[in-house]
């Protein structure tokens, strides 16, 4: 081909009249002429390479020629580049182009899978009648009826074959806790229609702990449990919570009542921290924002955020749990339920009972204790010194509590009231493995930073304005917090 192309050359400049071109010369004009013939965007370039070996070959001077070949070498070496980087730059935007069809194709081909299996099959395969058995509308595909049978013997079948490690891994609880939680939660949960119909109890249980456990990641519960439909996996995971709740929400989650139970709390933190008696529990404020709240840019439309309180006692539990969308508003009122608790006699005095806060924005009540905020004298250093020492309870609580359940580090696009109850599932389950003792590993709360979960007043004292809801006097509450200052300061050895 090139022996060709050279005396295709040769014969050209011979009639024209020219000398036979060197080897060199040769070399360049089969170049140019690859690069004129082998482009479409280079319908000139023939032209031009014949009118440029025309006056190469009528130059006489050596030297001359010599000059117009190394001119004429750079130009082929740059128009060579720039149809390499046109070429490339070609590709590469055909290959993104390609990948986005592919990526918006798949997304096609499952949406219309998940549509048929949930929407046609389901209705047309089967029919419930009043005596409750299942009869055949249709010739069942062998294929359809083998999903749906994996389906119910998923559970039993894989999940219950694992060992007790992975069980720590998917649940964060050991396999006996998971099958105590499914016995108790199976007589209060419906069997569904539609899809959720071939599913067992155990399954739907399965699905609504790991969610809990592990987050709402939708590719992962479809490929864990097979349900492709995303509408079906958020009611499952929303009647779990409601279960939970009717179950034990009065047993687990409530504050504690006889007096026993608060001097065993205050003894408690008294040990810990060489606090009086008087503690029944720590205040911990966290801050879950929505997915719309993070995407949003303006200060007006951050409001879907979820403020939970809770009170967390001495065994890391949480007896009482709020939710506020804009500012916390949990014991600040002149009546709520540690005012009412009875106080302790102390050398033939009463003394209320109290709770204990991180933020010193807070303001400072009988039943609500902070630190000093400049504290000068020792009986004022021992007495934040103690509550360091209470607030340790709090800070393990949580970072078991959000280390457990990773679905509250990121809500998704559930609604605020469907992720209250989430939450509040998540608290009772938390109590629930606390009291027995079920094992944490450290291994969870690795990427846990408190400090981005905490909720911090600040600056912002606007709940606090309104004198008829807090009008107890900052004087008898001082007074308290220097009695309990000058009696930590006297016990101590």
């Amino acid at each position: 081909m090139h022996f060709a192309k050279t005396l295709t050359i040769n014969r050209n400049m011979m009639d024209l009249g020219g000398t036979v071109p060197s080897e060199l010369e040769l070399n360049l004009y089969g170049e140019a002429f690859n690069l004129s013939n082998g482009t479409k965007e280079n319908n000139g370039f023939s032209s031009q390479f014949k009118t440029s070996s025309i006056s190469i070959a009528y130059e006489k001077n050596l030297k001359s020629r010599r000059n117009l070949l190394e001119i004429y070498a750079k130009h082929l070496i740059n128009f060579k580049r720039s149809i390499l980087l046109n070429r490339r730059r070609w590709r590469q935007r055909m290959q993104r182009r390609q990948t986005l069809l592919r990526s918006f194709f798949v997304q096609q081909v499952i949406q219309l899978e998940t549509t048929f299996l949930e929407l046609v099959s389901v209705p047309k395969l089967i029919a419930c009648g009043k005596s409750g058995k299942i009869t055949e509308l249709c010739p069942v595909p062998e294929r359809c009826l083998s999903l749906y049978i994996s389906t119910r013997r998923f559970f039993e079948e894989e999940m219950g074959l694992i060992n007790e490690e992975h069980w720590l891994r998917c649940f964060h609880m050991k396999k006996a806790s998971f099958e105590w939680i499914c016995d108790q939660l199976k007589p209060n949960l419906q069997q569904g229609s539609g899809f959720r119909g071939f599913l067992s109890h155990e399954k739907q249980i399965a699905l609504g702990l790991y969610a809990f456990s592990n987050g709402i990641e939708y590719v992962k519960l479809v490929r864990l449990f097979e349900i492709q439909l995303r509408s079906t996996i958020y009611e499952i995971i929303k009647d779990i919570a409601d279960v939970i709740l009717r179950k034990w929400a009065n047993k687990l989650l409530a504050m504690p009542i006889t007096t026993d139970e608060f001097d065993e709390i205050g003894s408690s933190f008294s040990m810990a921290s060489n606090m009086p008696e008087l503690v029944i529990g720590v205040l911990g404020i966290c801050e879950l924002t929505t997915k719309s709240a993070k995407l949003s840019t303006s200060i007006e439309s951050q409001s879907p955020k979820i403020i939970m309180q809770m009170l967390i006692d001495d065994k890391l539990l949480f007896r009482k749990v709020k939710f506020d969308s804009n500012q916390p508003t949990l014991f600040l009122e002149d009546s709520n339920d540690i005012t009412s608790i009875p106080p302790k006699i102390i050398d033939g005095h009463p003394v209320p009972r109290f709770v204990i806060t991180s933020d010193t924005s807070y303001p400072l009540k009988k039943w609500l204790m902070h630190k000093y905020i400049y504290p000068v004298e020792p009986h004022e250093f021992d007495f934040n010194e103690a509550i360091d020492n209470v607030l340790v309870f709090k800070n393990r609580a949580l970072i078991r509590f959000f280390s457990r359940w990773r679905i509250l580090n990121y809500i998704g696009d559930i609604d605020v009231p469907t992720m209250e109850k989430i939450v509040l599932a998540c608290c009772i389950l938390h109590n629930l493995l606390e009291v027995n003792e079920e094992k944490f590993d450290e291994n969870w709360s690795k990427n846990l930073d408190l400090e981005n979960i905490e909720f911090s007043l600040g600056p912002n004292l606007k709940p606090f304005s309104n004198k008829k809801a807090y009008s107890c006097s900052d004087k008898d509450a001082a007074e308290l917090r220097e009695f309990l200052g000058r009696t930590i300061s006297s016990t101590e050895m």
